[in-house]
C-alpha cells in the first residue's frame, strides 16, 4: 500500500471503507465503533503513516501539552535536571520549550518580560524555573498566575505572594554532612564561602550550616559572601594567608571549592594537610580535581523529574490545593580533600 505524506482522515476513511466521522471517532479514542472497525482504521492509519495533529488537539482541549522551562544548562547539575524534566515530560506526552536569559551576569527586565510573553504566547500549560530565573522574573510571575499557568521552582522557594510549587535539595541534610564530617576530623576553625546575601538557597544553606556549627564545641567561623567572583577570590586569598587561618572550608558550591583550590595553590597551602575542603554539587568538571573533592551530591535528575511531575499534575488538574515544597535527599561523597585537622596531628 502506498504511503501518503501527512494523510488526511478522509483519505484513511476511503482506504478503510468507513466514513470520515468513524475515522475521527476511532483516532481520538472515542467509543461506539465495533472492535473490527477500530482495528481496521488503526491498521490503515499506521500503514499510511498517519500522525495526529497536535495543534488541532490543542485547540479542542485547550491544552498544548508543553512546558516552559527556564532552566539553563549552566553545568552538569542543571544539565541533569533538564534531562529529568525532558524524560518525565516525554513519558507524559509533553514537550519542553527551553527559554534562556541573555547572561547570568546581565539583568535585562525587558528581555525577561519578553521571555515570559514568549511562553504565554505559545500557551504553555506550566512553567519550571531555576533559582536565578525565579529571582529575576519574580516581578513578572504574576503574569502566569493571572492566566492560571502553574509555576514550579527548583532549588529556591518564591517570595511571599508568588504562588508556586518548589523542589529543593535537602539543605539541612547537606549542612549535617558538611559540618559533621569536618568536626569528626577535629576541625574547629571554619570558613563558610557562599553566594551573596539574598540568594535564597545560599541563605537557607548558610543558616543550616551555622545552626550545626553552634552544636560543635569550640567551633569558630568566618563567613565570606561576595557578589562578584573577583571579590570572592581576593577574600579567600586574604583568609588563607591571615594569622590563624581556618582549617575547615565549607564551600557553598563546587565552583566555590574550585576557587579555594586555586587560592591554596597560589599561597602554597596543601590540601588536606593545611586545610580541608567540603563542598556541595558533585559537578562533573571537578571530579578530576586533585586531591579529589569531598562534596555533597544533589539528586539532580530526580529533582528535574519531580518538578516536571508537579507541573504536569497541576496543569492537568490531578494536583490541586495548597502549593507544595518537595525536599529531595542528598548523598555524601567523600574524597581526599578532607583530612585530620593540623591541631589533631600535632
Amino acid at each position: 500500500m502506498r504511503k501518503l505524506r501527512h494523510p488526511k482522515q478522509a483519505e484513511i476513511a476511503h482506504v478503510a471503507g468507513v466514513s470520515p466521522a468513524t475515522v475521527s471517532l476511532v483516532l481520538r479514542g472515542g467509543t461506539g465503533a465495533s472492535e473490527k472497525t477500530v482495528n481496521r482504521v488503526r491498521e490503515v492509519a499506521e500503514q499510511m503513516g498517519y500522525r495526529p495533529n497536535a495543534l488541532v488537539q490543542s485547540i479542542r482541549s485547550g491544552k498544548t501539552h508543553s512546558l516552559g522551562v527556564f532552566v539553563p544548562p549552566y553545568d552538569s547539575h542543571w544539565s541533569q535536571v533538564l534531562e529529568g524534566i525532558h524524560d518525565y515530560a516525554t513519558s507524559a506526552h509533553y514537550v519542553s520549550m527551553l527559554l534562556l536569559h541573555k547572561s547570568a551576569r546581565e539583568r535585562d527586565d525587558s528581555y525577561a518580560l519578553e521571555q515570559v510573553q514568549h511562553a504565554l504566547d505559545r500557551r504553555v500549560d506550566a512553567v519550571i524555573l531555576c533559582p536565578y530565573f525565579a529571582s529575576i522574573y519574580s516581578e513578572f510571575l504574576n503574569e502566569f498566575s493571572r492566566r492560571d499557568v502553574p509555576v514550579v521552582t527548583i532549588g529556591q522557594a518564591m517570595p511571599e505572594g508568588i504562588v508556586a510549587d518548589t523542589v529543593l535539595s535537602d539543605q539541612s541534610q547537606t549542612a549535617m554532612y558538611q559540618v559533621e564530617h569536618l568536626a569528626k576530623l577535629g576541625h574547629r576553625s571554619f570558613a563558610l564561602v557562599t553566594d551573596s546575601q539574598g540568594v535564597g538557597w545560599a541563605d537557607c544553606r548558610l543558616a543550616e550550616v551555622e545552626a550545626r556549627l553552634k552544636c560543635v564545641p569550640g567551633a569558630i567561623w568566618k563567613i565570606l559572601r561576595c557578589a562578584h567572583e573577583e571579590q570572592k577570590d581576593d577574600a579567600i586569598m586574604d583568609l588563607l594567608i591571615s594569622p590563624n587561618a581556618p582549617t575547615g572550608f565549607i564551600a557553598g558550591t563546587d565552583r566555590d571549592a574550585a576557587r579555594i583550590y586555586a587560592a591554596a595553590y597560589k599561597t602554597g597551602k596543601r590540601i588536606p594537610n593545611d586545610l580541608s575542603i567540603v563542598s556541595a554539587g558533585n559537578l562533573d568538571y571537578l571530579r578530576i580535581a586533585q586531591p579529589t573533592l569531598t562534596t555533597v551530591s544533589h539528586r539532580s535528575y530526580e529533582m528535574g523529574q519531580r518538578a516536571a511531575e508537579l507541573a504536569i499534575n497541576r496543569a492537568s488538574g490531578t494536583l490541586t490545593g495548597k502549593q507544595r515544597i518537595e525536599t529531595i535527599p542528598v548523598r555524601f561523597c567523600e574524597g581526599a580533600s578532607t583530612g585530620q585537622s593540623p591541631a589533631r596531628r600535632t
